[in-house]
């Protein structure tokens, strides 16, 4: 088999079950937070998950390090607005904001 045909069809799996992700994540928020809320909050952690993105790539962090990072500045940024989300809120959110950076960039999960 060609090796860009095994690639295409990788990278469609990849993006449809992304995309799957995505959507349970976001059922689950709506679940909890208003959709203001929840755009709110997913804009401002893709600010965090972006510069951590880029930050993790100059010094080499792996996905772990990366997320830990991105989760200390989503619960400082929260913190300083009076606002409290549980682990697992917090979690949701940065998951979300992974998958869909990486929905948008080819489902490789490459930092622009």
């Amino acid at each position: 088999m060609d090796q860009g045909l095994i690639y295409t069809i990788i990278q469609s799996v990849l993006l449809l079950l992304i995309g799957g992700v995505v959507g349970l994540i976001v059922k689950k928020l709506n679940e909890k937070f208003t959709p203001e809320e929840i755009a709110k909050y997913k804009e401002v952690f893709m600010v965090f998950v972006m510069a951590v993105e880029q930050i993790g790539k100059v010094l080499g962090w792996d996905g772990k390090q990366k997320f830990e990072e991105a989760k200390k500045r989503a619960i400082a940024w929260l913190a300083s607005k009076g606002k409290i989300l549980s682990e697992e809120q917090i979690q949701s959110l940065i998951e979300a904001c992974v998958a869909e950076l990486n929905l948008n960039l080819g489902g490789l999960g490459k930092a622009p």
